[in-house]
């Protein structure tokens, strides 16, 4: 056709271009072009700004490794202190050559966002400013050779030390400190995963050998099961394997020198009356959570008689106080940041319950530190969704109690030598809040 215009294409300098060679390529004139990315262009300060930066506690690290394991399906994982080490075994899939040459990758993964906690493709580099060397020894089931990599942190470190800055691209410091071997296995039916973190920092190993530390740690991040003698383990576990796609909790085994093994587990909170259950639900019927609620016998903050069944001084009440946001296991934040949504008694009631939100949409993503959400149009539609729902929660545990041949809680016994005169206004509660309550402390109104 006559006078039409003529489609273009911008201009593109040849890919390929030898490294150092692209700065001295002209600017297109007229329209955009590209000009390729040279090798040196990405520099190795990239990794220790990065492991320094996103994992600002040492136990971080923990966390990263432990959340390789539980994607790879690992039902138990083992964390070893001993020396100035840290070793982390999981008997997960593992992986076969081509596999771990690719867990070398930075900022990339193959890992599936729905199904997987993992996805950024760097925890893999955590341990970089704790240790000096990371090995890791892996072989999938069947297989007669387990392969292994190592990376030499310690020589990493020294060169981009020394070196001139910006002279060490990220490439050539994986490439010439990442070394790789494969052995004959030994027990050829087995998969597994160990992750060595060798000559760890005396500074950094402080926190991770302290055992107090790293079980708070491990309980309030971690996806571990309850204590086998909770009495509703049972029925929440049910729940959450039926409702929760992907609902995955690990057995974790602590072992140190000179301490005995120990299993971390939820602990076994007594006194509760029995879970309630609902999905959370936005204005169009989609799910994007689903909750499990426990409140507490006596119609009061969880305290230290709520942990009579557990060892003496092990936990604290507050750590189990309310709610916490859990995303494929993994604790979001903490208890604290979801009172702001438990309206009822403005917040005071909120911590005579212990529970769990679940979150199931896949577009609402936790940030790299996971102590919150990326910021996103789903985030504010969870937010929306679980305030609604924290409103609902007493509600639902009276029509519980009404279809449960439970005992009702015992009210604490008041003995005054004359008549007390309590207001809604004076404890906090409104007219419309009031009345769920009624029934699930055994009350009338009048």
């Amino acid at each position: 056709m006559s006078g039409a215009k003529k489609a273009t294409t911008p201009p593109t300098v040849p890919t390929g271009t030898p490294a150092g060679t692209q700065l001295s390529l002209a600017i297109p004139s007229g329209e955009y072009g590209t000009i390729p990315v040279a090798e040196s262009d990405i520099g190795g300060q990239l990794l220790p700004i990065l492991s320094k930066g996103l994992y600002t506690n040492p136990l971080d690290c923990i966390r990263e490794y432990v959340q390789n394991a539980v994607d790879a399906g690992a039902p138990h994982v083992n964390i070893r202190i001993t020396g100035n080490g840290v070793t982390i075994h999981d008997t997960g899939r593992g992986m076969d050559e081509f596999q771990l040459k690719a867990a070398r990758k930075f900022g990339i993964s193959s890992k599936d966002l729905a199904h997987d906690v993992g996805f950024r493709g760097i925890g893999i580099y955590s341990g970089y400013d704790l240790s000096n060397r990371l090995i890791i020894t892996t072989k999938k089931a069947e297989s007669t050779e387990q392969f292994v990599m190592r990376f030499d942190f310690k020589a990493m470190k020294s060169m981009l030390d020394s070196a001139p800055a910006g002279s060490v691209s990220l490439n050539s410091l994986l490439g010439d400190f990442t070394t790789f071997k494969k052995e004959p296995a030994f027990d050829p039916a087995s998969s597994f995963t160990t992750v060595e973190l060798e000559d760890i920092s005396e500074v950094h190993l402080r926190k991770l050998a302290n055992r107090n530390d790293l079980r708070h740690y491990i309980l309030q991040n971690l996806p571990v099961d309850f204590a086998d003698t909770f009495e509703y383990r049972e029925v929440i576990n049910e729940h959450l394997r039926q409702e929760v796609p992907g609902y995955k909790a690990v057995t974790i085994r602590l072992q140190s020198d000179g301490e005995k093994d120990e299993v971390v587990s939820k602990p076994a909170l007594d006194k509760l009356r029995p879970p309630v259950f609902d999905s959370i639900k936005d204005d169009k019927g989609k799910i994007l959570a689903y909750f499990w609620a426990c409140l507490n016998q006596d119609n009061k903050i969880l305290g230290e008689d709520n942990l009579a069944l557990t060892p003496a001084g092990r936990f604290k009440p507050s750590d189990w106080q309310g709610f916490a946001y859990k995303c494929k296991g993994f604790t979001i934040g903490n208890r604290n940041q979801l009172v702001k949504m438990f309206t009822l008694g403005n917040g005071t009631l909120y911590r005579w319950y212990t529970g769990e939100i679940y979150v199931i949409d896949e577009h609402v993503i936790p940030n790299t530190a996971r102590d919150d959400f990326e910021s996103n149009a789903a985030k504010s539609q969870l937010e929306i969704a679980v305030g609604a729902t924290m409103d609902m929660i007493p509600q639902k545990q009276e029509t519980s109690s009404n279809n449960s041949s439970a005992t009702k809680p015992r009210l604490p016994q008041i003995n005054v030598s004359k008549p007390i005169k309590l207001s809604k206004r004076s404890i906090g509660l409104t007219n419309r809040s009031v009345r769920p309550w009624v029934g699930v402390l055994g009350l009338s109104l009048r």
